[in-house]
C-alpha cells in the first residue's frame, strides 16, 4: 500500500488545525466551521488531479467540471435558503452572501459556474 505524500499530510494537518481552532469550550467543532474546509480541500485535490501526469485521462476533465458544478449548486442552494430566511447570511448588511462574507464574490462565483 502506498503511503500519503508529505504534502497531503501537511494539507490535512493544516485543515484539521483550522477546524480545531474553531472548537468551543467543550471541544466540539461547530458544523459551520467544519463546512468552511470543504472549498479549500476541493481546490487542493482538484489541482492535485490536474497536476498528476498519470491521471490525465478522458475522465479527469469531466470529473473536475462536475465537482465545480456541484460547488456552484451548493452555493446556489445556500443563497436560496438565505433569501427564504431559512439560513442566516454571513453579513448583516446583505440578505444573500452564500458561504462567503460578501455578495460580490458570491455573485461572481455563481455567475461563472
Amino acid at each position: 500500500m502506498k503511503s500519503l505524500p508529505w504534502i497531503d499530510i501537511a494539507v490535512i494537518t493544516i485543515l484539521g488545525l483550522y477546524a480545531l481552532s474553531g472548537a468551543n469550550a467543550f471541544g466540539h467543532v461547530p458544523f459551520h466551521e467544519a463546512m468552511k474546509l470543504i472549498p479549500y480541500a476541493l481546490i487542493y485535490f482538484l489541482v492535485k488531479i490536474l497536476c498528476l501526469s498519470d491521471t490525465r485521462s478522458k475522465w479527469s476533465l469531466p470529473f473536475i467540471v462536475s465537482i465545480i458544478c456541484c460547488a456552484g449548486l451548493y452555493e446556489s442552494v445556500i443563497g436560496i435558503l438565505q433569501v427564504l430566511g431559512v439560513r442566516q447570511s454571513n453579513n448583516s448588511l446583505f440578505t444573500i452572501t452564500g458561504t462567503l462574507n460578501n455578495p460580490g464574490p458570491y455573485g461572481g462565483f455563481v455567475a461563472v459556474v
